[in-house]
């Protein structure tokens, strides 16, 4: 699917220039990343085989080579992927430093917003630019100042947009959740009971049965 919409965005001129053409590449990039990482978690799959740092080094070097500023997102995306990767396996001892530093409160919460991230830092990013641009500033203090305020404002758009509406919606969904599952596996015992549940109930009353059968008998013999 990746390589499809790649190849296709590349021969197509129409697709080529409008959105999903123009960022064909990135999407068929990520799409690949994602079956990757999903076939690697299962044993016996080719991907669980593919050595970490040899593809790494490999599309690395394929980008390097193409000499271009365009193909720098490619190379940090390979890099992040494989360190991720890497601290996940605990490949080698940096990569076990690596997954224990992943674990620390900070990282956990920022993944945890992880998605909020997403959808709040472009609005942030363009209401910096907003406020930044008329001021004048050089270009190290504006890059500086530009990054500052990014970061603080899409740490705090995030904290808020998952306080207030990703976190509640998703205790929602498990609530909803929960309380559908015991509707839904108890009636079918209450309007059908299966044939093993009637089974023990006519074994148990012809126990009863048998019981008070015995009782009686002693009485009768007596009289």
């Amino acid at each position: 699917m990746a390589m499809a919409i790649a190849v296709i965005a590349a021969l197509n001129p129409v697709m080529g220039f409008g959105f999903i053409g123009k960022f064909a590449v990135p999407f068929a990039v990520g799409i690949a990343t994602a079956f990757f990482l999903r076939a690697r978690k299962e044993q016996g799959r080719f991907a669980a085989q593919i050595p970490v740092g040899l593809t790494w080094l490999v599309l690395t070097g394929l980008c390097v080579l193409q000499d271009s500023l365009e193909f720098l997102p490619y190379c940090l995306w390979f890099t992040a992927t494989a360190v991720a990767l890497s601290a996940h396996e605990q490949t080698s001892k940096v990569a076990g430093l690596l997954s224990a530093i992943a674990l620390t409160p900070p990282l956990q919460w920022l993944g945890k917003v992880s998605y909020s991230v997403y959808l709040s830092h472009m609005l942030v990013l363009m209401g910096a630019l907003s406020v930044l641009l008329p001021m004048g500033f050089g270009l190290w203090t504006f890059s500086l100042a530009l990054l500052g305020a990014t970061l603080v404002g899409t740490a705090a758009a995030s904290a808020l947009s998952y306080a207030l509406i990703e976190k509640p919606f998703q205790d929602l969904g498990k609530r909803l959740a929960s309380s559908s599952a015991p509707q839904a596996s108890e009636s079918p015992q209450t309007t059908q009971p299966k044939p093993e549940r009637k089974r023990i109930l006519a074994a148990q009353e012809q126990t009863k049965d048998r019981d008070k059968e015995q009782d009686v008998l002693p009485v009768k013999k007596a009289g």
